[in-house]
């Protein structure tokens, strides 16, 4: 299993749009066969801070995930969401504990 966690600024003007197109990729991507999991997560010290959560069975799926209508939908819709000063961070990682798919 495969696990990204992405920190994204956004500016206060755009929280709204970023949220609902965010909604769809999530609702969207949970339905690919390996996608395990996809949480959209929002500050409660900061509403202009966002945190992406995805558990994928496999790079390969990762990359599949990539390909599809619904990221590209959200990663071109949210290019100019966030400060030139703060852009988004993304980090892979292996989730060690839940460590079976089964647990998601």
């Amino acid at each position: 299993m495969k696990a990204i966690i992405v920190k994204i600024f956004v500016k206060e003007d755009c929280i709204e749009k970023f949220k609902e197109i965010s909604f769809y990729n999530s609702e969207n991507s949970r339905k690919e066969s390996g996608c395990l999991r996809f949480d959209v997560i929002q500050a409660e010290e900061n509403p202009a801070l966002f945190f992406l959560y995805e558990i994928y069975k496999s790079d390969e799926a990762i990359e599949e995930h990539r390909k599809t209508a619904h990221y590209k939908k959200w990663r071109e819709t949210v290019a100019d969401m966030s400060p030139e000063d703060n852009p988004r961070v993304s980090v892979r990682g292996i989730p060690l504990c839940p460590s079976e798919e089964e647990d998601y």
